[in-house]
């Protein structure tokens, strides 16, 4: 990235914090409040809950970051999925509703930038208690809330901890009991975006999505990566596609990945 593109990518953050401060507030104004009007929705099968605060801060989110680029689209969960064939934000505007709704403190806000179908900016929100804020731009690493740029957390431990995000729960129980060589410790939050503040922090050693939408993966697949870590795609991505996708810690990605990716084979193959 030429050093005016991320000139203008870091300006950009700035003139965002604000749209994001006033987000997180809209979350913690109704963070909890199990009695929310919401309903039931179902996507590809998969039934997940919408509340009224999910509206509420996918519509500010839509008019305010389409205002810092003109022209630009967005593709979100809660509100359209239009694309241009320039800038496109990609919005999640509560993932883990169901904890959210609860008053467990396991959730975020995801939000992500693609130019020509490439991601060159994203930020992940956590405004409760920890109220942390990660962000990257392409090539330049990942920061936190104050500015400080984040160092990959690389290092072996006696056992692998990991999670598995999917609506499938027989894929789900087979990837748990996969035999990595040594001891694991599966991790299970009800929310890939918090999954990917604990990946970005060092607290897991790899954690695997499948069949999930653009919006829950790409803003914590490309922090992962700007990071160093290893992000695979086990199958062709775009905007139309169910993703199915792994975050690997370098470190542990020769002990995981064929055995994983082995499973997965073997459980389509017995599908189709």
């Amino acid at each position: 990235m030429k050093n005016d593109e991320l000139l203008g990518l870091e300006q950009l953050h700035k003139k965002a914090l604000p749209i994001y401060r006033k987000a997180s507030l809209i979350a913690l104004e109704n963070f909890g409040r199990g009695y929310l009007d919401y309903k039931v929705k179902e996507e590809y099968g998969v039934k997940s809950i919408v509340t009224e605060a999910d509206k509420l801060i996918n519509d500010h989110l839509t008019e305010k970051l389409r205002k810092l680029i003109p022209g630009s689209s967005v593709f979100s969960e809660e509100g359209t999925k239009e694309l241009s064939e320039d800038y496109n934000w990609i919005i999640d505007p509560i993932d883990g509703t169901g904890n959210y709704q609860r008053g467990v403190d396991m959730w975020g806000i995801a939000i992500s930038l693609k130019h020509k179908n490439e991601t060159i900016y994203a930020a992940i929100l956590y405004p409760t208690s920890m109220n942390k804020i990660y962000y990257g731009f392409k090539g330049k690493g990942v920061f936190d809330e104050k500015g400080k740029k984040l160092d990959i957390v690389n290092s072996l431990s006696f056992k692998i901890k990991l999670s598995v995000d999917t609506p499938d729960r027989e894929l789900r129980k087979l990837i748990w009991e996969l035999d990595f060589g040594t001891k694991s410790s599966v991790m299970s939050t009800g929310s890939y975006v918090f999954n990917g503040y604990n990946m970005l922090r060092g607290g897991y050693d790899f954690m695997l999505a499948y069949k999930l939408e653009l919006y829950d993966v790409d803003a914590i697949s490309f922090l992962a990566k700007e990071l160093g870590h290893k992000v695979v795609y086990f199958n062709s991505h775009d905007f139309e596609s169910l993703y199915k996708v792994l975050i690997c810690k370098p470190s542990v990605y020769d002990k995981v990945f064929d055995k994983i990716n082995e499973c997965i084979k073997n459980y389509e193959g017995e599908k189709n």
